[in-house]
């Protein structure tokens, strides 16, 4: 068996956590296996340690890179340009372009994104089989278009592309398999039209897990008790409503939410449009484990999110979260033990569950350790044997 991975992001060693470091981890894994035919990617490090003839690259030069770059920056602050779209769009074409008869028994693909690629694939006896990293495209357009019009909010956002919308499903529809992390997201793909008996639901929660040696546990000196939200900020992650928790509780405690990562136009309106008590914004980091160490709690309020992975990089800093049930790894928390999980809508039990928090550091504490326990079980380097496990559960699939 001979497997091709496509993997839309830039891949290497020393990326710092998300797809293109698990990607180059799994195709690094199945080369050692002799298992790997070729790792398509948007662009890879200098410093792989993988065969150039195995390694497919789209954006090949760094002022391509810079380019293509400047416009998914370009597109977060005005989403009416589609930049986002428009380079997967290209992906697609490039690599469906290139490749060649016999190449490879099986494309697996972490995101459902590459339709003409897959399509292609298919023609020359490919299977194939997507990994639901993501909610459904149309979960996420409903719940993001319904959250803006409640807040008052116009004009266009990445989540409502309806072209990119289609794209997706039109890729999940000629897709042989549809690999799930866990019930909550395959229920979200059978809702919206994907075959029962296409998904791959894996048994408990089985996401792509955390670099451990990149986040790791460090001891909680901070005296001020710290609420930490850390992500690629929009209404889809819902801090809109951890700032609104947070306004009804500031006053009772001796503390602040910090927020860190960057703002889409949408965040941005929302957080230029007020004064929020007790609250800081700092923007981009390069270096997250030095927040999540020094944070009381981690929060994660999303309204729709396959992961985040960002939950499991606070676990593994030892600092244990609070997260709404609309986030894929709260089927991994076991409430009031490793973290805490609330109904992703109410924002007065989100305050009442930081309110306790903050009374209750030393029963906190103990959560985080508990927290460190459980995440230590992801380690990120052995997440290609569930990437096989999965290829061989949909093999046996075709054969019966």
């Amino acid at each position: 068996m001979k497997i091709i991975l496509l993997i839309n992001n830039m891949i290497g060693p020393n990326i710092k956590g998300g797809p293109g470091y698990e990607g180059y981890e799994i195709a690094l894994d199945l080369i050692n296996k002799d298992l790997l035919r070729a790792v398509y990617c948007y662009s890879s490090a200098s410093d792989i340690e993988l065969p150039k003839e195995r390694v497919v690259v789209f954006c090949k030069s760094r002022i391509l890179r810079f380019l293509l770059n400047s416009l998914q920056k370009l597109h977060k602050r005005f989403p009416q340009i589609r930049g986002r779209r428009r380079v997967e769009q290209w992906m697609d074409g490039y690599f469906a372009h290139k490749l060649i008869g016999k190449e490879g028994d099986v494309l697996y693909c972490p995101k459902p994104i590459y339709p003409r690629t897959i399509v292609r694939a298919k023609s020359l006896g490919m299977m194939v089989i997507e990994e639901t990293s993501v909610l459904h495209p149309r979960f996420n357009y409903d719940i993001v278009s319904k959250e803006r019009e409640r807040l008052g909010l116009k004009g266009a956002t990445g989540y409502t592309d309806e072209i990119r919308v289609k794209n997706i499903e039109s890729a999940l529809s000629f897709a042989d398999y549809v690999s799930s992390w866990g019930r909550f997201l395959s229920d979200s793909y059978v809702k919206y039209g994907v075959p029962e008996h296409k998904i791959l639901d894996d048994e408990g929660f089985s996401p792509p897990g955390v670099d451990m040696s990149k986040f790791s546990k460090a001891s909680h000196n901070n005296d001020k008790f710290t609420v930490l939200h850390l992500s690629s900020m929009g209404v889809i992650k819902g801090v809109h409503l951890l700032l609104e928790a947070w306004q009804s509780i500031c006053d009772e405690v001796d503390g602040e939410l910090l927020l860190v990562g960057p703002m889409d136009r949408d965040m941005l309106s929302i957080y230029r449009g007020s004064t929020w008590r007790k609250t800081r914004w700092l923007g981009e980091t390069k270096d997250p484990a030095k927040y999540y160490q020094a944070a009381s709690i981690f929060v994660s309020p999303s309204i729709s999110d396959a992961g985040p992975r960002t939950v499991l990089e606070s676990m593994a800093c030892g600092t244990m979260p609070v997260i709404s049930s609309h986030c894929g790894v709260s089927r991994f928390i076991e409430s009031k033990v490793n973290g805490i999980v609330y109904d992703y809508d109410n924002v007065a039990s989100l305050a009442g569950h930081m309110l306790w928090c903050y009374q209750n550091k030393d029963k906190v504490k103990l959560m985080g350790d508990a927290a460190y326990a459980a995440v230590s079980k992801l380690d990120v380097s052995c997440y290609s044997d569930t990437v096989l496990a999965r290829i061989k559960r949909a093999q046996k699939m075709v054969v019966a």
